[in-house]
């Protein structure tokens, strides 16, 4: 999904893979003691502070309506994908 995130122009904050704590972090990477889930962390004006001079157009909430679908979908398979190699 950030992978899908990033090349549609959408900042990323953050990705995380596993839960609980951190135990190894690289730049923006965080892996975590159990490897059972993942999350990415996206660049979103509903939940940040607005900038005067930052025009938010690589946030999230600004993009068209298909890539936020797109992004969901994306979301949607990786956790199938995930599922399907257990």
């Amino acid at each position: 999904m950030a992978a899908c995130a990033r090349a549609g122009g959408i900042t990323v904050r953050s990705i995380s893979y596993g839960v609980g704590p951190t135990v190894l972090t690289w730049g923006k990477v965080h892996a975590r003691l159990l490897p059972l889930a993942g999350n990415a962390l996206l660049k979103d004006t509903r939940e940040e502070t607005l900038y005067d001079d930052d025009p938010c157009l690589d946030s999230y909430h600004f993009q068209p309506l298909w890539k936020q679908v797109l992004l969901a979908i994306a979301r949607a398979a990786s956790a199938m994908w995930r599922g399907k190699r257990r």
